[in-house]
């Protein structure tokens, strides 16, 4: 399941996101790496956008929170 520019009113039943080892910087370049499997519960921060790149699978029973003004893309 990917989803771009996700808003509260069209994600209530999402998913999570990873906490640990979620994003990485490879050497001197700028790549980014993170997981591809959301498996803990995230919310994202009050005044903060997030961002992963896809597809992002989501698992059973996990939970992603993205408040009012916020919002989560996966690209």
């Amino acid at each position: 399941m990917a989803y771009l520019g996700v808003t509260p009113a069209a994600f209530t039943s999402a998913s999570s996101i990873e906490t640990t080892g979620t994003v990485e910087i490879t050497g001197n370049t700028p790549i980014y790496e993170n997981t591809l499997t959301v498996s803990t519960d995230y919310t994202i921060t009050n005044g903060r956008n997030a961002m992963s790149a896809g597809p992002i699978t989501i698992a059973s029973g996990v939970t992603v929170t993205v408040g009012t003004g916020e919002t989560w893309t996966v690209v």
